[in-house]
């Protein structure tokens, strides 16, 4: 994207074309919610006019929840293997089929199936399809570009750091993997923004060994394709750090050097256009920082105390990650 912000017209354009669509989506979502607590709010006088007991009451309240529930699965199934346009509408109808004849039905039994019913028709407003869907993992980043979702990077299950990605179109519900294509080296802890044009990936670090990174690429969704970003100029190495799009640049701050054990505060501006490269944020304070400091007097060691540095870092990474898994809830 130019720095002068000429390609925010695609974006409008592109906000314009998915705005109507995600307007709907919102409203049926709403009506989703509202109808099926519907009921409760008409539990008393359904249960003079119709002569329902407390414990039937009780049964109907829950119906809907019994294939609600179940048939998230079986949703997420069609989707994955029709066209979700289709199966969103059948679910729409039946749903508002159900909702409509729950107001003329005079008995338990029929009211009991039209509760039944109505859960299978709202089962399909949640599920996100499966196929070609990125493997999962965590520290990974998330952009959203007006009509896609964009994951990459991150750990894997088996703890390695992978560089692919997806995009997932909520529209279609399909998902598209990223190139692989001269894109970044595998790392976590990175940062991605969107320019409206592109996503910027930069920095992040590699376990193991560890290698922290001051490089990154430009994704470009439209034609899929990667473009390095310059190093020219750029903040030292880190991760973990903030990084923010000003509508005409990328600003990235603070961070964690894994490899020297050192804390940032400083930053840079990447513009990604040709020409000009990019410039370091001043620091807080004339004076250098803590981090700078830190920095310089590592750079002055010798190799053998770099070498050490690194491997205990390693291991720390490595013991974090494990304590994560540890922690991390069983499914």
């Amino acid at each position: 994207m130019a720095c002068d912000g000429s390609d925010r017209l695609d974006d409008l354009q592109s906000l314009r074309a998915f705005g109507p669509v995600l307007v709907l989506l919102a409203f049926c979502f709403l009506i989703n919610y509202v109808d099926r607590g519907n009921l409760s709010i008409a539990a008393p006088l359904l249960k003079d006019e119709l002569g329902i007991s407390a414990s039937q009451l009780g049964i109907l309240l829950a119906a809907f929840f019994w294939t609600y529930t179940a048939m998230q699965f079986v949703s997420g199934w069609l989707v994955d293997r029709f066209d979700v346009n289709w199966v969103i509408a059948a679910g729409y109808l039946l749903w508002s089929l159900a909702t409509v004849t729950t107001g003329i039905v005079s008995g338990f039994t029929t009211l009991l199936a039209m509760r039944l019913l109505l859960g299978i028709g709202e089962s399909v407003g949640t599920p996100t399809g499966l196929v070609n869907a990125a493997p999962g993992r965590v520290h990974n980043t998330t952009v959203w570009t007006r009509s896609e979702m964009i994951v990459w990077g991150g750990v894997d299950e088996t703890f390695h750091d992978c560089n692919t990605g997806g995009r997932y179109n909520p529209s279609t519900d399909s998902w598209v993997a990223t190139s692989l294509n001269n894109a970044p080296s595998p790392r976590d802890s990175h940062t991605a923004v969107w320019t409206g044009a592109e996503m910027i990936v930069w920095g992040g670090v590699f376990c193991c060994p560890v290698i922290d990174f001051n490089t990154g690429g430009r994704y470009n969704a439209r034609t899929d394709s990667w473009t390095a970003t310059s190093t020219a100029n750029a903040p030292f190495a880190r991760a973990n750090h903030s990084a923010v799009w000003t509508g005409s640049e990328m600003i990235a701050w603070g961070g964690f050097n894994y490899e020297l054990q050192v804390y940032f505060n400083t930053g840079g501006r990447y513009c990604a256009q040709s020409g000009p490269t990019p410039t370091l944020t001043p620091t807080s304070t004339p004076t250098a920082s803590r981090g700078q400091i830190a920095v310089g007097r590592l750079a002055l060691s010798s190799s053998l105390a770099q070498k050490a540095v690194q491997f205990f870092a390693a291991e720390k990474k490595m013991a974090q990650r494990t304590i994560r898994a540890q922690q991390a809830p069983a499914y």
